[in-house]
């Protein structure tokens, strides 16, 4: 099986409203890992974990483009766009 055939059977990748607050937050899912990406928030089994900037980018990046490929060149342009 392909990879993201693998990772969308075993991780359930989601966005949906945050109903513990009055806005709605977008989250992106993958298993034990809630993204908040407005609100550069990272939760591992419900705890807040604390991640640099280029932390956050990557996992986001991650997270997000389960179904690519994301070369060094990407990488470098998009997280380090120095």
């Amino acid at each position: 099986l392909s990879l993201k055939k693998r990772l969308d059977r075993t991780n359930q990748v989601e966005q949906r409203a945050n109903p513990n607050r009055s806005d709605s937050r977008a989250r992106i899912k993958l298993g034990d890992i809630e993204v908040f990406p407005k609100d550069y928030l990272v939760h591992y089994k419900g705890e807040a974990l604390r991640t640099t900037p280029t932390q956050f980018k990557l996992l986001l990046s991650f997270i997000s483009k389960t179904d690519e490929l994301l070369s060094r060149e990407w990488l470098q342009e998009h997280i380090w766009e120095d």
